[in-house]
């Protein structure tokens, strides 16, 4: 592992957030991969343990965040990007230091970064985490709680830390609706998140089942395979504005098709689809439709992003 950073072995891959309601795509989230030589791609839940006890995580974290903050600061719409932070480098004291940086090299807007901590961290309520937490809100990051529900500290884990989002576990989405009690425990989390000024964002959403009732119990946001999958800064082009890429800007409910077709097949644009539709095949290859808001919760004008998926 020690050679995987220097080798350029690690990659940062991105799995899309969009808005429950609505469907837009509003986020990023940026998720590390290793691509061994030998065993192929293996995921952070098996290798950052790892770098933890070999004390490598500093050094692959000050590679990541950078890297993922200039991916974002080069895409066209001002979507956010959020990236992990581990128990480790929380602890870190030069951590502060280290996003200003990367925002600064970037320029990436502080607004559009999102820092997620699994809940199950270790915090301080009068110590080194809420003062790090403290100064990373007042300086405009969002700061969200991954994995919520999972961990030992929960409730207590809202009081007193400025957190904007609570991820609700892909174990409890992963139940619905075949379990009640999964049910009333979303509901639960999507109530108190409200009550104290915080969104929600629900993880592992796979089929259409699920987003219904993610939509039903009130979640603001979603995440998961039926959004999309984690993919490479090479797999979404559409956020860089190539020559390849067409745009048109429609008002909601009114049909579209892609540039040059010439025959009567229309998609309507309707609210709550899906973020993607295959279209008619233009010049030999399908094009692929994303609908995508200004400001996801705020203005309601779209966009749809068409490009012809490469062969």
């Amino acid at each position: 592992m020690r050679k995987a950073l220097p080798n350029g072995e690690f990659e940062v891959y991105y799995q899309a957030q969009a808005d429950a309601q609505s469907g837009m795509i509003c986020a990023y989230e940026a998720l590390l991969r290793w691509n061994h030589p030998i065993r192929g791609k293996i995921p952070p839940s098996d290798f950052i343990p790892i770098a933890e006890e070999m004390g490598l995580v500093h050094e692959i974290g000050d590679w990541a965040l950078p890297t993922a903050c200039s991916e974002a600061s080069r895409w066209r719409r001002p979507l956010r990007v959020a990236v992990n932070l581990s128990a480790v480098q929380l602890r870190n004291k030069m951590l502060l230091q280290q996003v200003n940086s990367a925002l600064s090299e970037s320029g990436l807007e502080p607004g559009r970064l999102e820092l997620e901590i699994t809940e199950s961290t270790p915090m301080d309520r009068n110590g080194h985490t809420l003062e790090l937490l403290t100064s990373l809100k007042a300086a405009g990051v969002q700061i969200a709680m991954d994995d919520f529900g999972m961990g030992y500290s929960s409730l207590g884990a809202l009081h007193g830390f400025p957190f904007d989002k609570i991820k609700i576990d892909r174990s409890f989405i992963s139940d619905i609706p075949s379990r009640r009690d999964a049910v009333t425990i979303v509901e639960l989390i999507t109530g108190v998140a409200r009550s104290l000024g915080m969104a929600t964002i629900a993880e592992g959403v796979e089929t259409e089942e699920q987003l219904t009732w993610v939509k039903r119990l009130g979640c603001d946001y979603m995440q998961g395979f039926l959004i999309g999958e984690p993919a490479p800064a090479s797999g979404l082009s559409h956020l860089y504005g190539e020559s390849d890429l067409a745009h048109e800007e429609v008002d909601l409910g009114k049909s579209w098709s892609p540039p040059g077709e010439t025959h009567s097949a229309h998609e309507e644009a309707a609210p709550g689809t899906h973020c993607t539709a295959a279209v008619p095949r233009h010049g030999g290859r399908p094009w692929q439709r994303e609908r995508s808001e200004t400001d996801c919760g705020g203005s309601r004008r779209y966009t749809l992003s068409l490009a012809q998926k490469r062969s």
